[in-house]
């Protein structure tokens, strides 16, 4: 927020680049960024909690530090631009083994962890849960973008050191905080369930195979529970609705998504809100926060959906998965081959979807009730059948 703080928080960053890259011409700012960055990095190879830094903003948080590593992933999958990975991937790999180094046990440690949830102050904290839980997923899921990024550059055996470095901090993970009776993850120190650390646990893949469908299903029923509210701060908020539809719960997020009581969109909606907030709560500070409004993503990739399947939307696919929900639904991305678009509508009992495919790109479409189509460029009409 300009009225407040003025200040490029690494975490706040990190949680929008795939909406600024979606929504606005965002990648030429992010790049520069990514520099300023690199350009805090204290002695050990850590990046400062805020670029370009101010003289404060010191302290331990993977979960923030992470913008160094994902926001040149997301230039490379939303804009088609390697050049950031090809610039900094020294530093990263330097960075996170640093990280990895730091964490006993392979369990890490954050001074900021699902910031603002609803329980917190309204001028800020931590969730009352076990921050190591997202700092551990956070090392987690830098360690194997890592990993993809040296194998994009050409390094075979780095990629191999940091995937064995992953794995180490998987196992310790999961050997540290799942309950696989009850199939949750629980850390010290927990205010009861925590949609948090179960839904980081899924989001980067953490979870054991078996116990999937049982983790996501707990998730969704502890926010049915609570009258379909979420209770997730802003590392969370992002994942949320993403990983509640991919695992078949596609429901509750509709749920939860369209709620208009505390906490909610729809209940800052309910009391005035024309932007986004830094809190849940009413007394929030801040009215131009952005970071609990990720909600973004979920509208592109799962009510439209319409997400990349190769860096700078080479490849797409249009798979939406609300439609049991909505009568319609639009969307456009400006990508590096021209606009791609997806807009669906329910016609009787048949989904109508016209789809627009750039020249140089390729889309894989799914309606309900039809397989996948592979469409090259051009404008198509397709129908499925709704389910």
């Amino acid at each position: 927020t300009p009225m407040y703080e003025k200040n490029g928080w690494t975490g706040d960053g990190m949680l929008g680049a795939d909406m600024f890259l979606r929504n606005v011409d965002a990648d030429r700012l992010l790049a520069k960024w990514v520099r300023d960055i690199a350009d805090t990095r204290t002695a050990d190879g850590a990046p400062l909690l805020i670029a370009p830094n101010p003289g404060w903003g010191t302290g331990r948080a993977p979960t923030w530090h992470s913008a160094y590593v994902f926001v040149p992933w997301s230039l490379w999958m939303f804009a088609g631009d390697r050049r950031p990975i090809d610039e900094h991937i020294d530093g990263i790999a330097r960075y996170v083994a640093m990280e990895d180094a730091r964490s006993p046990g392979g369990i890490a440690d954050t001074d900021l962890g699902d910031w603002v949830s609803p329980e917190t102050d309204p001028g800020g904290g931590n969730a009352p849960e076990d921050k190591r839980i997202a700092a551990t997923a956070y090392l987690y899921g830098m360690e194997t973008a890592t990993a993809t990024m040296l194998r994009l550059t050409g390094d075979d055996a780095g990629a191999a050191r940091f995937d064995a470095r992953a794995k180490r901090v998987r196992d310790a993970f999961n050997d540290r905080f799942l309950d696989r009776a009850t199939a949750r993850y629980r850390g010290d120190g927990d205010a009861g369930y925590r949609q948090a650390h179960n839904l980081l646990a899924l989001a980067f893949g953490l979870v054991p195979d078996d116990l999937r469908a049982r983790v996501a299903a707990g998730v969704a029923a502890d926010a049915k529970s609570r009258g379909d509210h979420l209770t997730t701060g802003a590392l969370a908020t992002k994942v949320i609705l993403p990983v509640l539809t991919a695992t078949g719960h596609g429901d509750e997020a509709w749920a939860i998504a369209t709620q208009i009581t505390f906490p909610s969109w729809g209940y800052w909606r309910a009391n005035g809100a024309t932007s986004l907030w830094e809190h849940w709560k009413l007394a929030s500070r801040s009215r131009g926060h952005y970071f609990l409004g990720t909600i973004d993503d979920w509208l592109y990739s799962d009510v439209a959906g319409l997400r990349p399947l190769e860096p700078g939307w080479r490849s797409f696919e249009v798979r939406p998965t609300l439609t049991a929900f909505l009568k319609h639904a639009s969307a456009t991305v400006m990508t590096p081959y021209g606009q791609a678009g997806a807009s669906w509508r329910i016609v009787g009992d048949r989904v109508e979807a016209e789809i627009r495919v750039p020249v140089g790109s390729t889309a894989i479409v799914a309606l309900p009730g039809m397989g996948e189509r592979l469409l090259s460029s051009g404008r198509h009409r397709i129908v499925g059948r709704k389910l």
